[in-house]
């Protein structure tokens, strides 16, 4: 930095040797071995992962792929920057990178019903015959066998697309939108960094069709992997909302600090039974629901996938996997996105696996 903290001796010594300061250095909140291994896990897939500190916003991993070598952008700044160049590797996929949310949505749909339904949202109950249809719309709900009678943890835990456009007709969309807000939607949320704004499409005027598609995470509503790792950790900590960070701390050249990292905590989405439930539902989609795959040996996780739809036909397919461990008294929480990556639980999730498993066996 240019600022430098050294005490007022170094600084007389300095000036009397015609001597510059070392200005002060930026201890990131990075784990650069953990950070390091998601890098490879990705490989050659484009997307992103995202690892947070549920309790305190504290960013230990961020994953963009494609990437480039920021020594060399000097030289490599006209193949960067070439129109040709159509990978998006300048762009942060973390931070920037806009998409449907598939049915990791679905926890936000599950909220607004949670709050127009304090008192009786346990009581939900739909029978799933395998698709919903509404004026000549039909939407299929998994391979179309239907999930019979669930409740708002079965759908979850199945990710019941039928269950949960039953649930999204039934909600006011202003308190909808405005729960969105509430969870970051519409702001940046890193000020150290780039960012663009997770949006929700829905409004007053909005389509029944249009409604339908939003419950379950498709429809115009986009949002980035670091979005959605934030509403991972506010249900993970019991209901708050904690924003991010990437710093750690300021130290000075003499090894002295200067500022430290303290927790931006915000507030509170849901209350500590809602969030219960809620957490209670994630770990049903590991323990008997949609995504084993999300399991470990080293401890029990929860999470949520989500195989998000962009463009008409069903080969194109984001994966998302979000989720935090141990399911009990989260540690950490991770978001994974993969671009073209096929299914959420079978793509997704594993990377997730295998990045618990590493930061406990490490």
């Amino acid at each position: 930095l240019m600022t430098s903290s050294v005490s007022l001796w170094s600084l007389v010594k300095a000036d009397f040797l015609e001597q510059r300061t070392m200005g002060d250095t930026v201890v990131t909140t990075i784990d650069s071995d953990l950070q390091h291994h998601c890098y490879e896990l990705l490989a050659e897939r484009n997307g992103s992962i995202t690892v947070m500190e549920p309790n305190t916003g504290r960013i230990l991993v961020m994953v963009s792929s494609p990437t480039f070598d920021p020594n060399t952008v000097r030289e490599n700044w006209d193949s960067l920057t070439s129109p040709d160049n159509d990978t998006g590797i300048l762009l942060n996929r973390c931070t920037q990178g806009l998409y449907a949310p598939g049915s990791t949505f679905k926890l936000i749909t599950a909220m607004e019903y949670m709050r127009e339904h304090p008192s009786d949202y346990q009581n939900y109950r739909y029978t799933c015959t395998g698709h919903y249809t509404l004026n000549g719309e039909t939407v299929l709900c998994g391979d179309g066998t239907g999930h019979g009678e669930v409740d708002m943890e079965h759908a979850i835990a199945y990710s019941c697309n039928a269950a949960f456009i039953d649930l999204g007709l039934t909600l006011n969309v202003d308190g909808w939108k405005k729960l969105t807000e509430e969870l970051g939607f519409g702001k940046k949320l890193l000020k150290e960094l780039p960012g663009a704004a997770s949006t929700f499409s829905l409004t007053a005027s909005s389509n029944a069709f249009e409604v339908m598609q939003t419950s379950f995470g498709q429809g115009k509503t986009m949002e980035t992997p670091l979005q959605n790792l934030l509403i991972t950790c506010m249900i993970a900590n019991n209901g708050i909302m904690v924003w991010p960070s990437l710093i750690d701390s300021i130290v000075s050249e003499e090894g002295d600090q200067v500022s430290s990292f303290s927790p931006a905590i915000g507030d509170r989405i849901l209350t500590s039974d809602q969030a219960l439930y809620l957490k209670n539902s994630m770990a049903a989609v590991v323990s008997y629901g949609t995504t084993p795959q999300a399991g470990t040996t080293v401890c029990k996780t929860a999470g949520k996938s989500g195989t998000a739809q962009y463009a008409s036909s069903f080969e194109n397919m984001h994966a998302w996997f979000t989720g935090y461990a141990p399911d009990s008294f989260p540690e950490i929480a991770i978001t994974v996105m993969l671009e073209k990556g096929g299914s959420g639980s079978m793509d997704a999730a594993p990377l997730f696996s295998d990045i618990v498993t590493y930061y406990y066996t490490r």
